[in-house]
This record gives structure tokens, sequence and C-alpha cells, in this order.
């Protein structure tokens, strides 16, 4: 009769004790879907990294040809040397049309805006579509540059 009540109580602490263990794994569960959610959402999603993309292009690429104008341009980058603006450069830019500026910065799928501003905001060059009210997954990079000798941002947003 001892026996049986040492074996009932030995199942009850096993059970405390795989209830302890699944409720552990439930909670770790949630939190990685947690974080997988917010990391497919913010920094790791496609529109982020193709914004990246594009303002590292524009930036610090000089374009292919070198030299490009509107009707020749294969890949746009706005730069003579890394982080400095070409205003020749901008010009040819703002003689594009959107599906041109699209393509030639392998950005298809997406719609973009590029801005450059003073840190005082005001304007030196917008190429910006109309943007919707609720784009799905805004994007915008700002990196500084140098225009005409003095610093600028240079603002890349881009959105599906």
């Amino acid at each position: 009769m001892n026996l049986k009540k040492n074996r009932g109580q030995v199942s009850a602490i096993d059970a405390l004790v795989a209830f302890v263990i699944f409720s552990i794994t439930f909670a770790l569960f949630l939190n990685f879907q947690q974080q997988q959610s917010i990391s497919n959402n913010s920094v790791y999603s496609p529109t982020f990294l193709q914004a990246q993309k594009v303002s590292y292009l524009l930036t610090y690429g000089q374009g292919i040809p070198s030299n490009w104008n509107s009707t020749n341009v294969i890949q746009l980058g706005l730069s003579d040397s890394p982080g400095l603006i070409d205003s020749t450069k901008l010009n040819n830019l703002n003689l594009m049309t959107y599906d041109q500026v699209r393509q030639s910065l392998g950005a298809l799928n997406y719609d973009l805006s590029i801005e450059v501003y003073y840190p005082n905001n005001s304007i030196i060059f917008n190429y910006q579509p109309i943007i919707p009210n609720n784009p799905s997954y805004f994007t915008p990079i700002t990196t500084p540059v140098i225009y005409n000798g003095q610093v600028a941002l240079l603002r890349v947003s881009l959105w599906q």
C-alpha cells in the first residue's frame, strides 16, 4: 500500500515538471515568433535592403557609363567621387522618365523618391512622384553628401 502512495506522488511531480517544461518551451516559441515578425517588418525587409542599395548606387557610384545622360544611362550614379554629388548628373536625372530611373537603379518593383537638401531643409533637388497616403513598407534612407562644396543630405525613399 505504501508503494501506491509513492507512485501517485511521483506522478504528480512528473506532471508538474512536464507542465513547467511545456510552459517554458511555449513561452520561448512565442518570443521567437514575435522576434521573427519584428525582423521581417523592419530592418531586414526587402524594401529596406533595396533602399540601401539604391542609396549606395547614387551616393558612391558614378553610374554606367560614368558620363551618362538620359539617353544612354544603364545604371544611375550621382557622384564623380564617393559622396560628392555632381550637379550635371542631378540635371540629367531630372530629364529621365520615372520608369527609366527605377530601371537604372534596379528598383522596378518599387516606387521611389530622391531628394537632395541642405541640413536646414532647403531643397536642392526633388525627384518625387505623389506618395500614397498609406504605402506598404515606406523606407527612407538618408545619407550625408557634399554638394557644391557644402554638406547636404541625400534621401532615398522606397515603398510598394
